[in-house]
């Protein structure tokens, strides 16, 4: 009997240890989507134009990371621009090219735009994605870079999903931007992969959280409990518009009200009605326009 029983455990300790290493692996070397996949999404949004952004005259740059490896970025500027220039940070299994949808917007208002890829994104280099822990790092090489070709302009950072919770963790390290546009942050990667799991495999996170973060700190060098912009947000002095659907099933909006409370200073947030995660402005193009300047304006910013 006794032996019977310490099979069963052995079997079940097997099993969680292979769990916790199978979602380690789904976490830090999560699946990418390519050009096409990415293109085919985003041509569903109407302010995702393509062939306007393939005309504007571009300046592909690399800058080196911290970390040993080359960022891929695009700087367009605009000749009715002082300077001031917006810095985009993408999602998460997607590329620079997916944040075409917002920069219209601003290069209509005649701000410079600079495009990058995440590591282990597009172009770039680098082996695991690790959603915003090493990642802020390499936008603070990215916005170092940027204000080496502007000077004393205006820089603004708008990030979507694991961009925008990237940004609000840079901003916790430096806040060496002048505003930030959070679409759709989480405020906690732990938090967010305990829903991820109840909701995609009805599993409790206990104690397959704790064994995935072991093998994630093996492999990739970073602790999941760390990624936590919930506590970076209250190290930002700079103004934050924080924007989340009311219908985001992969993000719960409740963490972007969390942080906006969170907020010391200026701080606006936007609930977009019905919109599911990163939908916010292909639900409504106008709406979305409209708040993101009048933050702006508020803000004095102009």
């Amino acid at each position: 009997m006794a032996a019977y029983v310490i099979y069963i455990l052995l079997v079940v300790i097997s099993l969680l240890i292979l769990s916790g290493f199978y979602f380690s692996r789904k976490v830090i070397y999560i699946p990418l989507r390519n050009m096409e996949k990415i293109s085919e999404y985003e041509s569903q949004n109407p302010s995702f134009d393509i062939e306007w952004y393939e005309k504007l005259d571009k300046e592909d740059v690399t800058i080196p990371s911290p970390f040993g490896y080359m960022i891929s970025g695009t700087f367009i500027r605009n000749e009715r621009s002082d300077g001031r220039t917006i810095i985009f940070c993408h999602g998460v299994t997607v590329s620079r090219i997916c944040m075409v949808k917002y920069a219209a917007m601003y290069y209509r208002r005649g701000w410079n735009l600079f495009l990058y890829d995440h590591r282990r994104h597009g172009n770039s280099g680098g082996k695991t994605t690790t959603y915003g822990y090493f990642e802020k790092h390499d936008l603070k090489a990215v916005v170092d870079y940027v204000r080496g070709k502007i000077g004393s302009a205006i820089i603004g950072i708008h990030g979507e999903s694991m961009g925008a919770a990237t940004l609000l963790q840079y901003a916790g390290m430096e806040d060496k931007a002048d505003f930030y546009i959070a679409d759709c942050p989480y405020s906690s990667l732990w938090e967010l992969l305990r829903y991820l799991l109840k909701r995609d495999y009805h599993l409790p996170a206990f104690p397959l959280m704790q064994i995935a973060d072991i093998f994630i700190r093996l492999q990739a060098k970073f602790s999941v409990i760390s990624v936590n912009p919930y506590d970076d947000v209250k190290n930002i002095n700079k103004p934050v518009l924080f924007i989340h659907g009311e219908a985001d099933d992969y993000v719960p909006t409740s963490m972007s009200i969390e942080m906006h409370k969170a907020k010391k200073g200026f701080a606006e947030i936007y609930i977009a009605p019905g919109a599911g995660h990163a939908l916010s402005m292909r639900t409504d193009p106008e709406t979305y326009e409209n708040v993101v300047f009048s933050f702006m304006e508020k803000a004095g910013i102009s």
